[in-house]
């Protein structure tokens, strides 16, 4: 009973759902092709491995130390008045691009970028931003692909080889002529992700928007229940930070060593493993391109 209680409270929390069939996963189970994706893929390994949690925490500690990208979201999005909303907005796309139709999948990705279309400005120093240009769309790209691959790598019981993990990497380039950043240079294995996300690091600052979104990231208005499992799950992704942004982060975020990130990252991914069981669009997916339920 209460792994069944903890098991609807996180899904409630991710995705809106408590036993994890939204309207959008229900949708998957209906005749289709494969998607971007598909079985044999990277991509549904990883994405269906509860790593993927953390990642999501990691990916956006990255995003808002960049000035371009903490703009648009402090200016454009809900995340004061509706934080929760916005997490369950950023898991339905990724869920859907994983484990789509290549139709939902296209749906999807129109009414992002009509929703990019509005979100354009001047930062604080002067510069001028917008969700819609191929160069910040590539930098979220890069952040959440290197942040799924990190936490994987990091927690998961079974690693990746190099090889495969150079193929996820490859896989989601498939993802930018949905979102409209085809035209710029692309990663097709770890090192070019590592040295592309390496390059945009040297843009990253902390301002006063930065420090906003990063203290609600430390410590986002979760059920008491919840937040010993959150802390585990920042530190783990804290502790997978490259150097140059670890460096920067306020005392809110963690800054754990090795040992305690392999601690928390591990418990946190076997914790919500054992709860949440597998993941139901990853069963959707598989049943509707195999015919078999796992």
């Amino acid at each position: 009973m209460l792994r069944e209680s903890a098991a609807a409270a996180v899904r409630r929390l991710i995705s809106g759902s408590e036993d994890g069939l939204t309207d959008y996963v229900r949708e998957m189970t209906a005749p289709g092709d494969a998607g971007l994706f598909g079985p044999q893929s990277v991509t549904w390994t990883v994405l269906s491995n509860t790593a993927t949690l953390m990642a999501g925490i990691r990916s956006l500690i990255l995003q808002s130390l960049d000035p371009l990208t903490v703009t648009g979201v402090a200016r454009h999005s809900r995340f004061r008045s509706e934080p929760i909303g916005r997490l369950q907005m950023t898991a339905r796309f990724v869920t859907i691009a994983a484990f789509g139709t290549t139709n939902q999948i296209e749906r999807e990705c129109a009414t992002i970028r009509g929703l990019h279309e509005r979100v354009k400005g001047t930062t604080p120093d002067g510069r001028q931003y917008s969700a819609s240009d191929p160069a910040q769309l590539r930098f979220v790209h890069i952040a959440l692909i290197d942040s799924f691959l990190s936490s994987y790598q990091n927690f998961a019981a079974n690693p990746l080889t190099d090889e495969d993990a150079d193929r996820f990497v490859a896989e989601w380039n498939a993802v930018a002529p949905l979102l409209g950043f085809e035209s710029l240079d692309l990663p097709t294995d770890q090192k070019q992700l590592s040295v592309m996300l390496a390059d945009y690091g040297k843009g990253f600052q902390v301002g006063a928007e930065a420090v906003e979104a990063l203290k609600f990231i430390s410590s986002p208005p979760l059920p008491a229940a919840m937040k010993p499992f959150y802390g585990l799950m920042l530190t783990g992704a804290a502790g997978t930070l490259p150097h140059y942004a670890r460096r920067m982060l306020p005392r809110t975020i963690p800054s754990p060593g090795p040992l305690t990130t392999k601690i928390a990252g591990t418990l946190s991914v076997r914790v919500s493993g054992e709860i949440l069981g597998i993941s139901p669009a990853y069963q959707a997916a598989l049943a509707r391109v195999t015919g078999q339920k796992k």
